[in-house]
């Protein structure tokens, strides 16, 4: 005996159709690393290290004056030629500071070389007294492992090596 039956034929379920487009995975972005905050330095310690400065030339402290000058200066001249302008040139660091300003990039430019470019040197406004008379003049400080360190021009520059 054939049996029959009367119930519709069952298909299985067709898939979903999407009907938008699947979101796009989210492309990794780079975390920005914050530029390195400059070193600042408030007007009491720039007054603190130039009468450091001040004193150690009054004494005839080289080694001290050395250790304070930037290590572009001896890269530009040597020690040797900075020591023998140091101990045979009167520096005048009896000064006053009228205004200290926030480290800004700075070219230091001699007539003796290419120019070193500082990203972080901080402006004096200083006052002098040369002889009876008081001189207006800026000087740069730059911060170096987070100390206070001068340059000067000690004569002539080194040879420079081609590499």
């Amino acid at each position: 005996m054939v049996t029959t039956s009367t119930q519709a034929p069952t298909t299985a379920p067709n898939p979903p159709t999407a009907t938008s487009t699947p979101e796009p995975t989210p492309t990794p972005t780079a975390t920005p690393i914050p530029e390195p905050t400059p070193v600042t330095f408030s007007q009491a310690e720039v007054e603190a290290f130039l009468a450091t400065l001040g004193d150690a030339g009054r004494a005839n402290d080289f080694d001290s004056l050395m250790s304070w000058l930037h290590p572009a200066v001896f890269e530009r001249y040597g020690e040797a030629p900075c020591r023998t302008y140091l101990e045979t040139t009167e520096l005048a660091f009896d000064v006053t500071v009228r205004k200290v300003h926030k480290p800004a990039p700075w070219d230091w430019l001699t007539n003796d070389g290419p120019a070193n470019r500082f990203d972080a040197a901080i402006e004096v406004e200083i006052a002098r007294l040369v002889g009876s008379e008081t001189r207006l003049q800026l000087m740069h400080l730059v911060p170096e492992s987070g100390e206070l360190r001068w340059l000067t021009d000690c004569g002539d520059p080194q040879p420079q090596t081609v590499t």
